[in-house]
């Protein structure tokens, strides 16, 4: 009787073992979707409203290919249009710089996606504003640049203009597994940018 009574509580223990490991593994499967939604969500908006300048006015577009522990870590700067407040009770553009980044805080374990938004327009740009944490757990962060006839790695301010899409892809990792690594991408076009043809703006 007593064998039998300690098989039934090894099932149930069994049992109750994998059904909490089940649930961990969809609570962290959420939680790395939830933080792809946020990263992906952020890059989205700022680049479905990229400031398209005017005809004497060169745009402000940079894509960077760059690396941070040995992965994709790319960086994107660029001029985008919004009525948020930045800074409450001080004098803002409605055109901010708005620069997306990977970066590395002490109290996080995983890179974290970071987005610096400055809603004063200064030429040359200095780099100030106000840096947000927009998803953590985000292991690399790669960009690509279409410009009508194919995709680029980066995009020089150089180029002039803004490209015709931009393919963003972030993977990031639960926080109890830093190796296992999950990839989302989405592809944006930028609106009102017409395909140039074959002008390549001095791209190799």
């Amino acid at each position: 009787m007593s064998s039998l009574i300690g098989l039934v509580t090894a099932s149930a223990s069994t049992i109750i073992w994998q059904v909490t490991g089940a649930r961990q593994r969809v609570d962290q499967r959420a939680e790395v979707q939830a933080e792809a939604d946020a990263a992906l969500r952020a890059v989205t908006n700022a680049l479905r409203n990229t400031y398209r300048p005017g005809s004497e006015e060169q745009a402000v577009f940079e894509g960077f290919d760059e690396t941070l522990n040995g992965r994709a870590g790319d960086r994107l700067r660029l001029l985008s249009v919004s009525r948020k407040a930045i800074r409450q009770g001080e004098p803002e553009s409605d055109v901010y710089e708005v620069e997306f980044a990977l970066a590395s805080f002490p109290d996080e374990p995983l890179p974290v996606l970071t987005r610096r938004t400055d809603p004063t327009r200064d030429d040359p740009a200095d780099g100030g504003g106000v840096v947000d944490r927009i998803a953590s757990g985000v292991v690399s962060f790669d960009t690509a640049y279409f410009d009508g006839l194919s995709w680029q790695d980066e995009w020089p301010e150089s180029m002039g203009r803004l490209p015709v899409a931009v393919r963003v892809t972030a993977a990031l990792a639960p926080l109890d597994q830093p190796g296992k690594t999950v990839a989302f991408t989405r592809l944006i076009y930028l609106p009102h940018v017409s395909d140039p043809g074959p002008q390549r703006g001095g791209q190799s």
